[in-house]
């Protein structure tokens, strides 16, 4: 991918470990989305200047990000966790950080997760429709990107 497209910005997700973490690097990679807080694999990025959101869900994983220096984190599952709710409670104790929620978000409930100033971006498997990617439909995808992203732009004003 990175060498089809230079001007993308390419990472992974879903990373487990070092290995995988290595092999997003080794391949181009510029950041790495992890489910939970890993710390062998968030040390490594770290080390190895390679972006790295891992995936919070409690304050001791917080702490964790804290000492690690990190500013953005994943908060996953999202709707398991209490959501909007949920990021409004950490909003006080962990103003200086940011989320990226994901499990649970949609193209219903975006408006609510991107209102929170604590929110730097959101994630879903909404983007691209799997029904769009498994018959082909490029055309249809770009159409829905446009969509989404100027919903997020009209929240975001």
């Amino acid at each position: 991918m990175v060498d089809e497209r230079p001007d993308m910005l390419v990472g992974s997700g879903t990373v487990h470990n070092v290995d995988q973490a290595w092999a997003t690097l080794d391949n181009g990679g510029k950041f790495v989305i992890t489910p939970g807080f890993n710390p062998k694999v968030v040390d490594w990025c770290l080390k190895h200047n390679l972006a790295i959101c891992p995936g919070t869900v409690t304050p001791s994983d917080l702490e964790m990000a804290l000492d690690f220096g990190l500013e953005v984190v994943k908060f996953f599952p999202a709707a398991a966790y209490g959501g909007v709710k949920t990021l409004k409670a950490l909003a006080g104790p962990y103003a200086s950080l940011k989320f990226v929620p994901t499990g649970g978000v949609n193209l219903e409930n975006l408006s609510e997760y991107l209102s929170l100033k604590n929110v730097a971006a959101v994630g879903g498997s909404f983007v691209p429709d799997p029904k769009m990617v498994k018959a082909d439909d490029y055309d249809g995808i770009r159409s829905s990107c446009r969509e989404i992203l100027e919903k997020v732009k009209a929240i975001r004003a």
